[in-house]
């Protein structure tokens, strides 16, 4: 399964304009932006999937799809930490069997 993130454009490069510098949680990445119908600008925010921006958000849908990802993502957290126990007390070797 992909998830498209939410980025902020941070940089247009007018030289190539399909590609942006955008923040996507701390990290900037170079992103194609040559799928949307109108170029970004510096503040725009965009969904990111795979290296393209898929679509312009508004700051509001950006800020919302934030914070339901860091919601799943500490949802998913204790999850996972219950069954990496579960998966590495199931891989011990158990005493032989004759």
């Amino acid at each position: 399964m992909c998830v498209g993130l939410p980025g902020r454009v941070v940089e247009v490069d007018p030289a190539w304009p399909e590609l942006a510098m955008v923040d996507v949680s701390g990290r900037v990445r170079r992103v194609s932006v040559a799928l949307l119908d109108v170029p970004p600008v510096v503040g725009d925010w965009v969904v990111v999937q795979l290296g393209f921006a898929l679509e312009k958000l508004t700051e509001a849908e950006a800020q919302e799809s934030i914070m339901l990802l860091q919601a799943l993502s500490d949802a998913a957290e204790g999850e996972l930490s219950l069954d990496l126990e579960a998966l590495t007390e199931a891989a011990r070797p158990g005493p032989a069997v004759a």
